[in-house]
């Protein structure tokens, strides 16, 4: 069975536009994929070239008795081993302490945070492990 010359010319043609139509829809999904990834990397470098960097201290135990002091912090006990500094302090305030927890990440990483308060009043025996950059 032949089929006649312009109805495969009218099926070949269909079958192109028909090709040609999805071709186009896959096109505008992959270009508004790759625009949606560029403006969210454009976002990403300009965030990134607008952050201040963090301030390094190095820890050391004048620093943390400085801290300490200017924070009305009543430090019972610092010890240096290995490079950790454990903190031991007594009736901390609870906003104090999210001060001090804030300076001594300055300049070391913390590794140990136990803050109980068996009174109820809202003042913290604290002990704190900072392993110093």
């Amino acid at each position: 069975m032949m089929l006649p010359r312009p109805l495969i010319y009218a099926l070949a043609l269909l079958l192109f536009s028909f090709y040609a139509y999805v071709f186009f829809l896959r096109y505008n999904e992959l270009r508004n994929y790759v625009n949606n990834q560029y403006l969210s990397f454009k976002d990403f470098v300009f965030e990134l070239e607008n952050t201040q960097a963090g301030q390094k201290v190095r820890l050391t135990e004048d620093f943390i008795r400085s801290v300490a002091r200017r924070l009305g912090i009543e430090l019972k006990e610092i010890t240096y081993e290995e490079g950790k500094f454990r903190i031991r302090a007594r009736g901390v305030e609870p906003d104090a302490l999210v001060l001090l927890v804030h300076e001594l990440e300055k300049g070391g990483r913390l590794l140990e945070l136990k803050a109980v308060d068996n009174t109820g009043r809202g003042r913290f025996d604290v002990s704190i492990t900072v392993r110093a950059f």
